[in-house]
């Protein structure tokens, strides 16, 4: 558990630090870093809401060269807020940025009462709003959370990701 969270903050360092240099003689490949505030239900009606930062690099799409988009890999960290308790998530992603928006799948965990339970989650978005997905089991019971998520993108252009 402690190992993927400060990965997820190392990958969230990492690409901020390396964002720094001039983008068309980078080595740094161009990514992102977004925050977001998401609003919704889980499978038995109960209210949440969410907030998180996410970075991300490219891995393979280049406008320039005949692709569609963008593939990023990335890691997200984040709070959930409940009527009556909180749960801290973390997880890496893969995600596909398009000119309008993006989809995206991920894997990672969430922490409840001091308990860290397996989670994916899922996404699409038509900029900046976001349907969002994602699951656990809890107590033997698959808990679901279907959610809208404001997003708030900032680029960081590198050699492969520029305007």
């Amino acid at each position: 558990m402690i190992i993927l969270k400060n990965k997820v903050i190392i990958l969230l360092l990492f690409n901020i630090l390396l964002s720094s240099s001039e983008y068309d003689n980078s080595n740094f490949p161009g990514g992102y870093i977004n925050f977001g505030i998401n609003l919704g239900k889980t499978n038995d009606n109960t209210f949440f809401k969410d907030v998180q930062i996410t970075s991300g690099l490219v891995l393979v799409g280049y406008y320039h060269n005949g692709m569609p988009g963008y593939i990023f890999g990335g890691a997200t960290i984040g709070k959930r807020f409940y009527k009556d308790k909180t749960a801290l998530y973390y997880d890496l992603q893969i995600n596909f940025w398009g000119v309008l928006g993006s989809v995206g799948f991920g894997k990672g965990y969430i922490n409840i009462d001091n308990q860290k339970y397996k989670r994916t989650k899922a996404w699409f978005s038509l900029m900046p709003i976001a349907r969002t997905y994602d699951n656990y089991i809890l107590d033997n019971q698959k808990i679901k959370h279907k959610g809208y998520m404001g997003i708030y993108p900032f680029p960081i252009f590198g050699k492969y990701f520029y305007p």
